[in-house]
Parts: structure tokens; sequence; C-alpha cells
């Protein structure tokens, strides 16, 4: 019980987000994009890219230049989906089928022209193509159909200090999944030159912290407005074995900077006040009672909970990555306090 009313403080890490990524790109159009693939029967598999635009730009591309293995083909837009969020609020879909020559393994690319030339850590973007790319590892006698993505890739959420992609990747074979930040794809899909990751382009003081099990990125203090590119890649594990990955590029914007917002929930005069300590995180509690805290990390996942009654708590953190944790407090008459935390 006491579990499941920290779990409940997890939605509070998602709220605001469209109400506070209002950037229009004015460049090019295409801001993001990824590929899937399902497997239709025997060596027939059918293939889906969707790519993210912003559809005030005059230049329409109703096609797109796919190919696998090399053998390309020009692929007719199959739907246009108009969504909410920043960078781009138009979704266009892609898809075909292929018939594959047998077990191999094979690379299936796509492209759009061009990139915004206004993305603080890409340089000259409307020189650069949106690279898009998958891989698939055909086994005689396996069927395997790609991990699929619950979230566009202009899906940001805003969380105190924080800007927050989720991915929401779920794989419909139950295969395992990896995660790792990537350098985006340019023309004739070579990394793109002079890439950085939006951490790295910006000045100090900022913190990524990102899964490699589910893929979150979070961005903790970022300290300049602007547009960034990011390319997440998704492996996927069958038995210990890759039997196929897929690219997710995006485009973060912000038109303001995350504010200092407390997340902490408060009930009266219920508060909490958390600094690390070496290899300990130091919790320190007005107000109330405390009986329970556990410490979350971005992915909402538990792992720490330990029992205390004192107002200031020493909790141990040995091998905890950098990043950035949520910390929930339960109190002896049932309120909860939680606030977010940063280990640098």
């Amino acid at each position: 019980m006491r579990s499941f009313i920290c779990n409940s403080m997890r939605p509070v890490l998602r709220t605001l987000g469209a109400l506070c990524f209002l950037f229009v790109t004015k460049a090019q159009a295409a801001n993001g994009g990824d590929i899937i693939y399902r497997h239709v029967s025997g060596l027939t598999w059918e293939f889906e890219v969707r790519v993210a635009i912003d559809p005030s730009e005059p230049t329409d591309q109703p096609e797109l230049l796919a190919s696998v293995n090399g053998s390309a083909d020009t692929i007719p837009r199959t739907n246009i989906e108009q969504i909410a969020g920043a960078c781009a609020n138009q979704i266009d879909t892609y898809i075909w089928q292929h018939t594959l020559p047998g077990p191999g393994v094979y690379e299936v690319r796509a492209w759009k022209l061009t990139r915004p030339n206004n993305l603080e850590n890409l340089p000259n973007g409307s020189s650069q193509w949106l690279g898009l790319s998958a891989m698939l590892i055909v086994v005689s006698g396996m069927e395997n159909s790609s991990p699929v993505f619950g979230s566009d890739q202009n899906e940001l959420e805003f969380s105190a200090s924080s800007v927050i992609h989720d991915p929401l990747v779920t794989d419909p074979d139950g295969d395992s999944l990896s995660f790792e930040l990537v350098t985006p794809l340019g023309t004739a899909y070579i990394p793109v030159p002079g890439y950085q990751q939006p951490d790295i382009a910006t000045p100090p003081g900022d913190l990524i912290s990102f899964s490699s099990t589910a893929g979150v990125y979070e961005w903790a203090y970022p300290n300049m407005i602007g547009a960034y590119s990011l390319a997440i890649r998704c492996n996927e594990w069958r038995n210990g074995i890759q039997i196929g990955s897929m690219l997710r590029d995006m485009v973060i914007c912000l038109d303001q900077l995350p504010n200092s917002v407390d997340e902490t929930h408060r009930d009266g005069q219920l508060q909490l006040i958390t600094s690390w300590q070496g290899e300990a995180l130091n919790i320190d509690v007005k107000g109330g009672s405390p009986v329970m805290v556990q410490l979350f990390d971005i992915s909402g996942r538990s792992i720490i909970q330990r029992s205390f009654s004192q107002p200031t708590l020493l909790l141990p953190s040995t091998g905890l990555a950098k990043g950035c944790y949520l910390v929930c407090v339960v109190f002896r008459d049932g309120r909860i306090a939680s606030v977010r935390t940063v280990r640098q």
C-alpha cells in the first residue's frame, strides 16, 4: 500500500509539456522520423516511415526515397496526421511492402530533404539530409517484427527543471531491447560532421540522464533556448543475439527554459530538502513524521525503499549513476511528499 501511494506520484512527472514547448522552426520541414517494420508472411515485410514536419513550410514532399540493401524505390505518402506539440505538428506516413531474397542482414534506409538550419548542436542543417535507418536480420524459420514507438518524435515532457522524452517502446514479439544515444545520419547516411550532444553544445551546468533499458532521455537544467537534434537507437535482441535495430531522429525545441518549479507535493507544511553527500543522499523532512522513503529513477523504477522515523535520513546511494531521481516520502498520517533531485 505504501509503495502504491508513492507510485501514484509518477504522473506528476508528465505534465505541462504541451504548454511549455511552442517553438516553430521556419527552415526546412523535416524535424525527425523513424522506421519500423512488420512481418507479413514468408520473406515479405511491411515497412513504415513516419516523418515529423512543419506544414507551414511551403515545399511539400509527398514522396520519400527509401531502399532495402540498396534496392531503392520512391514511396508515395499514405497518410497525413495532425499532431500537437513543438517542432512539428504534422506526421507524414509512408508504407510499402518488400519481399526479401532470403536470410541475411538487411539495411532499410529512407531520407528527406532536409534538416532545419537553426539547430544549435548540428551545423549546416539545411545542407544535410534527414537520414533514417533500421536493420533487420532474417534467419530461416524466425519471424520478427520491429519494436514500435508509443510516442511521436516531438513529444516532450516538462518536469521541474528537466525536459524529458519517453519513446514508450514496446516489442510485439517480446524481444529484449537496449538503447543508445548516437550521432544523427546526414547526407549519404553518414553521421553528421560536427554534431554534439545537447549538453555539450550548451554552457556548463546542465546534465543528461539516459536509460539504456527504456530509452528515456532527460535533460536537466538546460540553459540555452533553441532547437537541438537528438538520435536514439533501439537495439532488438532474442536469446542474447541481436536481430534488429531502428533509429529515432528528433528535435528538441525550447522557446523558454524549464524553470525550477518545486515538484514537491505539499499537504499543509510538508517539505523535503535533499542534498548529495558523497555516496549518500541526505533527506531533511519538515512538517511531519516520516515512516518510509522511496527513490525512483527516470524510467519510474523504484530502486531504493527504506523505513525511517527521524526528520533527517542519510540514504546510502553507492553505485547509483549520475542523473535525475524522484524522492518520495510517506508520512505517518498518510500524507506524502515528493521532490526531484539530481546527482551530479
